[in-house]
């Protein structure tokens, strides 16, 4: 889980010194490793104390004494040269898990699979779909628009979510709940999130995956569920703590999801030897 634990603390965290370097392409991986190392004991200084981070700050450690043990001049090799670019296996990787529990290749061998402008082919021809095809519209193709506006739509609640549960750093030792008005739903609205839930979870296990660092999305489908497990909506009125519960369960389902995922990495490692080999070989999600 070392990914989810960088990427959470750059999301969240970082200085604005260690971003500036991040975005330097001249400075090389040792001189950055320092910085977060620097910035990561102010962090634990500020924190010592602080209960409500009392696991973050024991990954932290964990992460000042990896930076430490590693060997920087072994490092000069590994600056990397090449752009950043999407990794599309990450899109791969859940829609193969997909299809085979719907099984797709069985019930329907002339499935299609419409990518917009600019997504390459290569990476899906591993899918072994009955046909892909490329460089399409979204203006005049259907499907395409209809994926457009739930983008749109799901990536919106996904920052806003997100931003409005995100603790105050200068007072770290508070919890945050998500604002009342987030369940502050009328008739029209609450039926309108079940159906969301419905067809955006309601699909089989793999019909919503999420990526190594998992929070935003887990947010999102810890929102969707809370409300989806009210039958109606005089149900749902009559509570009164929407916040809290949803805040409490949140908790359990974030703690319950990190300790998979780190069950999961260590039957792989165990098993192939590193993450690198378990995923080059499609076993593992790529990170």
């Amino acid at each position: 889980m070392l990914k989810y634990t960088l990427t959470k603390y750059v999301e969240i965290e970082c200085s604005e010194e260690v971003v500036s370097k991040l975005l330097d392409k001249s400075i090389g991986l040792a001189d950055i490793l320092e910085v977060i190392k620097e910035d990561l004991k102010n962090i634990l200084e500020k924190n010592l104390r602080n209960e409500r981070m009392s696991k973050q700050i024991s990954v932290y450690k964990e992460l000042i004494t990896l930076i430490e043990m590693t060997d920087y001049a072994y490092l000069d090799n590994l600056e990397p040269d090449t752009e950043a670019v999407f990794n599309w296996r990450k899109v791969v990787f859940p829609m193969d898990l997909w299809l085979l529990e719907k099984d797709c290749f069985e019930t329907h061998p002339q499935v299609s699979l419409y990518l917009d402008e600019g997504i390459p082919k290569e990476p899906f021809t591993r899918l072994a779909l009955g046909n892909i095809i490329e460089n399409n519209d979204s203006s005049s193709t259907i499907g395409l628009r209809i994926s457009d506006m739930l983008v749109v739509f799901i990536g919106k609640y996904l920052s806003q979510l997100s931003a409005d549960i995100r603790y105050d750093m200068e007072n770290s030792d508070k919890p945050k709940h998500l604002p009342d008005n987030w369940f502050y739903l009328s008739k029209e609205q609450f039926y309108l999130v079940k159906k969301v839930r419905d067809y955006i979870l309601g699909g089989g296990k793999y019909s919503y995956g999420l990526d190594t660092f998992f929070d935003d999305g887990a947010l999102f489908e810890g929102y969707l569920r809370y409300i989806g497990e009210y039958e109606n909506y005089s149900e749902y009125e009559i509570e009164k703590s929407h916040s809290k519960n949803f805040t409490k369960q949140l908790i359990v389902e974030m703690e319950e999801r990190f300790k998979e995922a780190c069950k999961n990495e260590a039957i792989v490692i165990r098993k192939y030897g590193s993450l690198k080999n378990a995923i080059e070989k499609g076993i593992f999600h790529p990170l």
